[in-house]
C-alpha cells in the first residue's frame, strides 16, 4: 500500500512540475495535433515559445483538406527552427535526455479522456515505472498513459526524438 501511495505522489509531483509547458490544439483549428507537438518540442529544445498557429504557418498552412500533417511536415518545421532531432525506427525511448513525438491510434489509449478515435500525434515527456507522462494536444493538461497501451497504439515509424539544446 505504501508503494502505491509513493507512486501516486511521484506522479502527482511530476504533473505539477513538468519540464514541458503543455499546449493544447483546442481552439487552434482542425488537425493541429502535429503542429501542437512541434510547438511543445521547440519550447522543450530551445525555451522559445512558439504558437501552434506559427508552426502551422511554417508548414505552409492547411495543405490537406482535413488539416492532417505527415511526419515529413513535422520534420521540416523542426529543421526550419534548427531543432536537433533523431528518427527512431523502434521503440527505444531515453526519457531523461529527450522528448518524443509519435503518431498513435487513439483507439488503443483506453485511458484517454475524449471520444476521438483515430490517428493522433502525442508527445511523451517522461516515464515512470509502467506509465508515460504524455502531452496530449486534445487535452487541456498533460496526462498519464500506460506504456503498454502507448506501444499498442503506435501507428507508424519513425518516432521523432527531440533533444534539449544546451546552448
Amino acid at each position: 500500500m505504501m508503494r502505491i501511495i509513493a507512486f501516486i505522489f511521484l506522479l502527482m509531483t511530476t504533473l505539477l512540475y513538468s519540464q514541458i509547458i503543455h499546449k493544447t490544439q483546442l481552439g487552434t483549428g482542425p488537425g493541429n495535433c502535429g503542429p501542437t507537438c512541434v510547438a511543445m518540442a521547440i519550447e522543450y529544445s530551445t525555451g522559445e515559445k512558439v504558437t501552434v498557429e506559427a508552426v502551422r504557418q511554417a508548414m505552409g498552412g492547411y495543405v490537406r483538406s482535413d488539416g492532417s500533417t505527415s511526419i515529413e511536415d513535422l520534420i521540416e518545421v523542426l529543421g526550419k527552427y534548427g531543432i536537433e532531432f533523431n528518427l527512431l525506427y523502434e521503440h527505444q525511448l531515453q526519457l531523461d535526455e529527450a522528448v518524443y513525438i509519435m503518431l498513435v491510434d487513439t483507439t488503443f489509449l483506453t485511458e484517454r479522456k475524449y471520444s476521438y478515435a483515430g490517428g493522433h500525434y502525442i508527445l511523451i515527456s517522461k516515464s515512470y515505472v509502467f506509465h508515460y507522462v504524455v502531452q496530449d494536444p486534445l487535452l487541456e493538461d498533460e496526462t498519464i498513459y500506460r506504456v503498454d497501451r502507448v506501444r499498442a497504439a503506435l501507428k507508424a515509424f519513425p518516432i521523432i526524438e527531440i533533444m534539449r539544446n544546451e546552448n
